[in-house]
């Protein structure tokens, strides 16, 4: 738990710590019993039941309203939440609301390494991904974490769900299966590079195999600002100016 909840603060991810810190009479859990609330997961237990669920919808209408302050709640372990114990509980309630979600990057190529280069002192967490060991640098990166993958779209299952991605890597294919896996998560960003005739070909390939125009546009493609000159160099800046006044 306390691992965990170190990983979360430190990516910066947005979540919800519940504590136990009030027990009177009988209780399924005991003073200091915790659970961590995500936008989408729970980590550990406060008890179960109907006041679980009651807890959760608490932590994430919190998380929702990205109110950080810390608060109370009283809890009647009776016949309306489902537990019968009879007794009462105090939770306290610690939302932890982070103003940056991560950045995944997709390839390690030419553009892939400027645009680390120039966000990983910006950016909260990078996680990078390719399948390809030799595009990494050698050393270890500060707020980068690299990722050696044979299959990078699966890893969009084991990153967080409200990253903002960029899809740049070495082939077409693999950035149509990215974008697809892409597009049934939950991620805030999702650009793609390439020209208006790469997208225009992905988009009609994504009608016909069952997305809508609604998931269409949460596509940025091209990504970035518009820019003449496309050495590596400068186009990672167009991107990296796109990202930081997502965050504004």
């Amino acid at each position: 738990m306390y691992l965990r909840l170190h990983q979360l603060n430190e990516e910066k991810v947005s979540h919800v710590l519940l504590t136990i810190v009030k027990v009177t009479g009988s209780s399924p859990r005991n003073i200091a019993s915790k659970m961590i609330v995500l936008k989408d997961s729970i980590i550990g237990s406060i008890g179960g039941g109907h006041l679980e669920y009651k807890a959760m919808k608490i932590s994430r209408e919190a998380l929702l309203s990205k109110d950080s302050k810390c608060f109370l709640r009283d809890f009647t372990l009776g016949a309306k939440l489902g537990q019968c114990c009879g007794g009462k509980v105090e939770i306290m309630f610690e939302p932890f609301i982070s103003s940056h979600s991560a950045l995944i990057i997709f390839g390690a190529g030419h553009i892939g390494k400027e645009l680390v280069f120039l966000m990983k002192d910006l950016q909260n967490k990078i996680y990078w991904v390719d399948s390809r060991e030799n595009q990494f640098p050698q050393d270890s990166l500060s707020n980068v974490e690299m990722i050696l993958s044979d299959g990078p779209e699966t890893e969009i299952d084991n990153l967080p769900s409200d990253s903002k991605i960029l899809i740049l890597t070495h082939n077409h294919a693999l950035d149509f299966e990215i974008l697809k896996r892409c597009l049934r998560a939950k991620c805030s960003y999702i650009g793609l590079i390439g020209s208006n005739t790469k997208w225009k070909t992905f988009k009609s390939r994504l009608l016909n195999q069952g997305f809508n125009e609604s998931d269409l546009k949460r596509v940025d493609c091209p990504a970035g600002y518009k820019c003449s000159d496309k050495r590596p160099k400068a186009v990672a800046i167009s991107l990296a100016s796109k990202l930081l006044m997502l965050e504004d």
